[in-house]
């Protein structure tokens, strides 16, 4: 850091180590060092990979898959429709309501018809379970180390989950600080 500490109006560069307010160390520098935090190093690279990196591809996959998966249960729920506009009233058909009656011109037989989603892969859910244990292993992180055990987010308190929901969270920091301590500075 540079800062004036002999008075006398010149901010010098100084290596100072502190503690808190304590400063353990204080000496004069010609450079400033850079240190960088990375939890995967990359032999003869500078800045390795973070842990997004290491989960990013299944990240991108998964997300895709689950879009998926949301549009067509969407489609599935509110699928688009095809009318004769000679026979149905359009603007009924475009408000659609509840147990709402379509006023027609003749007959109303094949005048609407629905147009189905295509029917969902039954292999969608076990892959993206298999997306998600990719990434526990990428990661060395289980859900359940993350934090994200799906029966803590059930309503109802007790200690027994705030328990969990701690004992989780140490885990999530004991990780973080285990990557560190294992790949140190650079």
């Amino acid at each position: 850091v540079y800062v004036d500490r002999d008075g006398d109006g010149v901010a010098e560069l100084k290596y100072i180590v502190r503690a808190g307010d304590t400063i353990l160390e204080e000496s004069d520098a010609d450079h400033i060092q850079v240190a960088t935090f990375t939890p995967f190093e990359i032999p003869f690279e500078l800045e390795g990979l973070s842990m997004a990196d290491m989960v990013r591809p299944s990240t991108l996959a998964s997300t895709a898959i689950l879009r998926g998966f949301v549009e067509n249960t969407y489609l599935t729920n509110y699928a688009p429709k095809i009318a004769d506009p000679n026979v149905v009233d359009f603007s009924a058909l475009q408000n659609m309501k509840p147990k709402q009656i379509i006023p027609t011109n003749g007959n109303p037989n094949n005048a609407v018809a629905q147009l189905p989603p295509e029917a969902i892969s039954s292999g969608t859910v076990p892959l993206l379970q298999h997306m998600q244990v990719i990434k526990e292993q990428a990661t060395g992180m289980s859900k359940a180390a993350q934090g994200l055990q799906d029966e803590l987010f059930v309503s109802g308190n007790s200690q027994a989950k705030l328990s969990q929901v701690q004992s989780a969270s140490q885990q999530r920091i004991q990780h973080i600080a285990r990557r560190f301590a294992e790949t140190g500075l650079k």
